[in-house]
């Protein structure tokens, strides 16, 4: 496992976890573009997709409170 005590380690997480952020922040911009935009049998496909993701990889807990 790498040193992480030598200098410029914790540089280069910081800058990883900011472009990361800045990956996740441009696909929602996008994602949300399109949803507010698409029609609706574009909303009906997208409805049956988060459902499958749902079922998939587990509830939303906000949505079961």
């Amino acid at each position: 496992m790498t040193d992480q005590t030598r200098w410029g380690i914790d540089m280069t997480i910081t800058e990883n976890k900011a472009k990361a952020h800045a990956e996740q922040k441009s696909m929602r911009d996008e994602l949300t573009f399109f949803v507010m935009n698409c029609n609706y049998f574009q909303m009906q496909e997208l409805y049956s997709e988060m459902k499958r993701m749902k079922r998939r990889y587990g509830k939303d807990k906000k949505s079961s409170e």
